[in-house]
């Protein structure tokens, strides 16, 4: 998302960047003498699958299945080399994806789980039954090459990592910078991150810096960097070594910024929820079936949901793309206001699922490209018994007589008798 630097090796992720699950990764070797006689760790990758010429392996894209050989290629795979039917490694020699929360969730929770009409709730739910435990897990992006096989380790020694990108998205390169301004850093030269070698010999095209930014037409790229062949972020260099830790980071991008996900709950801050089959149980009553309108600063209506049974619910909502505002982290989250229990539809009609139980509540938060925001959004009841979701109503049964309007001659409700006024006009609902 945060494309500050200059030259793509020295991009460093930023705490409010998300992981990108389900990526493929491939190890190649950079230990051989190549045809020129040059001594190994020269950039290139090792060919040594008997095939002239660098060998990429194949891609194997999320739902994977054909790397394993038990699912045939799918039209979201990519053949590189081999037959086009059995996935091939080419000259790598290992292929590894980097980790998904949903593939690895937490298990083992000590709890009772909610059985909700007739499903029981996935184990270690977020919930209040799950109280403070703490489970292995993993987080999205996260990857590592283990040993071969019948090898305690992996072997020392030059290895080229590449990251394969999926669809729709690209590796960051020079023109990709989004924030060109603020102080410069100069990174220090003691401990350098491992260097690019995406390459016409490493079977990748030469990549030529344009002269300004692809995002920002018109700014400038400072020179030398403007013109050169520079290679690519999506292959590094890195060197194994015993004890010591071999980190290889690749840094992807959409050219439209990820929307941003709404994961919320909304609750009666005025009663607690017993029942014992609610995932809520122990917690606060929810606010069930109401609207919840996500308006932009204008006041126009993005995208309007509905609590569940449970209070919960959840949005996908635009995000930002501003990452060059003069503020410490440079970027600028999107702020939508949501309204719980909003009245009132965009075409100005009552929302059916309005409910005058409780208060109409604003709340406004940030939103960012391939974040989720958590929302804790309570609520209050404006009439009496709410915590049954319906409340107590003082308004009379239908049909019954009501006043609606008082019009004396004068025009408001008033008679004034010593102007010999005689009568008013009373109008019923």
């Amino acid at each position: 998302m945060t494309r500050a630097e200059n030259e793509p090796q020295y991009a460093a992720g930023e705490p409010w960047e998300p992981g990108i699950p389900r990526v493929q990764l491939c190890l190649y070797q950079d230990n051989l003498e190549n045809a020129s006689g040059l001594p190994g760790a020269d950039n290139i990758i090792d060919d040594i699958d008997g095939v002239p010429g660098v060998q990429l392996c194949d891609v194997d894209n999320y739902p994977f299945g054909w790397l394993e050989g038990f699912e045939p290629i799918g039209p979201e795979d990519v053949v590189r080399s081999g037959d086009g039917i059995t996935f091939s490694y080419g000259d790598a020699v290992q292929v590894a994806s980097t980790d998904s929360w949903d593939d690895n969730k937490p298990s083992r929770c000590i709890q009772t789980l909610p059985v909700i009409h007739g499903i029981t709730a996935p184990e270690c739910a977020d919930g209040f039954g799950t109280w403070n435990q703490v489970r292995p897990g993993v987080f999205d992006g996260g990857y590592a090459f283990g040993a071969p096989a019948g090898d305690e380790e992996l072997p020392e020694g030059t290895y080229i990592v590449e990251s394969v990108m999926p669809p729709y998205y690209d590796i960051v390169k020079e023109e990709d910078k989004n924030v060109d301004f603020g102080e410069i850093w100069t990174p220090s030269l003691l401990l350098l991150p491992p260097p690019c070698v995406g390459s016409v010999d490493n079977g990748q095209p030469l990549h030529i810096v344009p002269d300004e930014l692809l995002l920002f037409p018109g700014v400038p790229i400072d020179p030398p960097l403007a013109g050169s062949n520079t290679p690519l972020c999506n292959m590094k260099q890195v060197l194994v070594k015993q004890d010591q830790n071999t980190a290889a980071d690749f840094h992807l991008f959409t050219e439209v910024p990820k929307a941003a996900r709404a994961v919320g709950f909304t609750n009666n801050d005025l009663a607690a929820e017993f029942n014992q089959a609610s995932p809520i149980f122990g917690e606060k009553l929810a606010a069930a079936w109401i609207p919840v309108s996500f308006r932009d600063w204008t006041g126009k209506e993005i995208t309007r949901v509905y609590t569940d049974e449970f209070g919960s619910y959840n949005a996908l909502l635009p995000s930002t793309y501003s990452i060059n505002v003069p503020s410490p982290t440079g970027v600028s989250p999107n702020m939508i206001t949501l309204i719980l229990n909003d009245p009132v539809l965009p075409d100005g009609t009552q929302d059916p699922y309005y409910n005058p139980t409780f208060a109409v509540t604003p709340w406004t938060f940030h939103y960012m490209p391939g974040t989720t925001t958590y929302l804790d959004t309570p609520t209050v009841p404006v009439r009496a018994f709410a915590a049954g979701g319906t409340g107590f109503s003082t308004a009379p049964a239908d049909g019954t007589p009501v006043i609606n309007s008082v019009s004396g001659p004068d025009g408001g409700p008033l008679l004034c008798t010593d102007l010999g006024q005689t009568s008013f006009t009373i109008t019923s609902v």
